[in-house]
């Protein structure tokens, strides 16, 4: 059809058949379902709802999906854009390939994939998915992300993909071009494209398998293991670049459970930032040890790490091995002493402590020297403390000592 305008804001406007229909005007509709044949649309296009269950979705303007969509078979293609909204999903699932031939596809809302049927690129295509940020790219399952022919492909993501589900593999064979972020939460995400650049503004997280080990990988973000606190494996090499950030957040002394690690089975090159902070109130304490880092091999020290002073005394000291790096809790605190000791009239001990200006410790005292009683808790103690003992009569013979909790 030639300059034809469809407008159906109440109804269903459905594609079937083997008819090749093109929309060169307005099209606006409540529902479109293309089920077989060719819908193409050359003009600006709005759907509120809509399925592409077969046939082809095409043409060179711009289809808006401001609702729910479905997609279960069929291909999108053409020199156009299929577009979510902010707040619109696309589901792509079930069995049956999904396919892209040349389309633009822009990602204000969500889409996510699942069924086991993958989204593919035909052969000769050239597709950009631009994930806005807003945008939400969801794996829920280990459907994949493929081009099986060599066409080109390239995911530029500034807001989220994630594989939120499916303890296998999910694979992206496009490019990837991230400023946003990219979470594995489950399985393996493997990125297969040609180039895969973890760009300055962009982060890398989750506690699942990152694979680079076949494509391009470049390093110049911020890696954050565990969606909170957790362990994140890349396969392949990490080449960390003078940009780049490594945090790691201390929660407990659980490994990949309380506290984040970064496992790397290939070579890391240890260069930009690493940023070390505590997380759920907890405070590490003296001898507490954190192998937040696990590599084959390692290049570099980090140009600078941050976080290391605890504060009260307390502050972590890296040690780089051939294989790891672990963090070790050093309690650097005066310790008190006790300086003298005087009998008073009655019996009584008078104890002067020394070294205890701005210190919290527990006196305590045993008879055995296997069970210790506390005697008395002191906070924030001035520069010298005395302790008068008024029982010290009541034992043959009893033992003091201080306790730095």
């Amino acid at each position: 059809e030639t300059n034809s305008t469809v407008n159906a804001p109440a109804g269903t406007v459905s594609f079937s058949g083997n008819a090749n229909v093109g929309i060169n005007g307005a099209y606006t509709a409540s529902n479109t379902v293309i089920s077989a044949g060719t819908a193409s649309f050359n003009d600006v296009a709005l759907t509120g709802d809509g399925a592409l269950a077969g046939g082809r979705l095409g043409g060179s303007g711009t289809f808006t999906v401001n609702g729910m969509m479905t997609w279960t078979a069929g291909i999108m293609e053409g020199s156009g854009t299929t577009a979510l909204a902010a707040g619109a999903t696309l589901t792509a699932s079930g069995a049956n390939t999904k396919d892209f031939g040349s389309r633009t596809f822009e990602n204000n809302g969500t889409l996510t994939i699942s069924g086991g049927g993958a989204l593919r690129l035909l052969s000769g295509a050239l597709v950009a998915v631009n994930n806005t940020a807003s945008g939400v790219v969801d794996f829920q399952d280990d459907t994949s992300f493929l081009s099986p022919f060599g066409a080109t492909g390239t995911i530029n993501n500034a807001g989220t993909v994630q594989k939120s589900g499916g303890t296998g593999v999910s694979t992206v064979q496009l490019a990837l071009n991230n400023s946003g972020r990219i979470d594995v939460r489950s399985g393996t995400l493997q990125v297969k494209g040609q180039v895969f650049s973890n760009e300055t503004d962009g982060v890398i997280q989750g506690s699942g398998t990152l694979d680079v080990s076949q494509t391009s990988f470049t390093a110049d973000g911020v890696v954050n293991p565990g969606d909170l606190l957790g362990a994140l494996t890349i396969v392949g090499n990490l080449p960390q670049s003078d940009s780049g950030n490594i945090d790691i957040e201390l929660g407990g002394t659980n490994a990949g459970a309380d506290y984040d690690r970064l496992v790397v089975t290939g070579g890391a090159t240890l260069k930009g930032v690493l940023n070390v902070s505590l997380a759920n109130g907890f405070h590490p304490v003296g001898g507490d040890t954190f192998e937040i880092l696990k590599y084959a091999s390692h290049t570099g020290f980090f140009d600078s790490i941050s976080g290391l002073d605890l504060g009260g005394g307390f502050y972590l000291e890296p040690t780089f091995t051939g294989t790891n790096v672990i963090l070790t809790t050093v309690d650097s605190r005066p310790r008190p002493q006790f300086s003298s000791l005087q009998m008073l009239p009655g019996g009584s001990l008078d104890f002067t402590l020394t070294g205890v200006a701005g210190q919290t410790f527990e006196i305590q005292a045993t008879t055995n020297f296997l069970s210790w009683e506390p005697v008395l808790t002191i906070t924030n103690a001035g520069a010298v403390y005395d302790l008068v003992v008024t029982d010290s009569t009541n034992y043959p013979h009893r033992f003091y000592r201080t306790f730095q909790p």
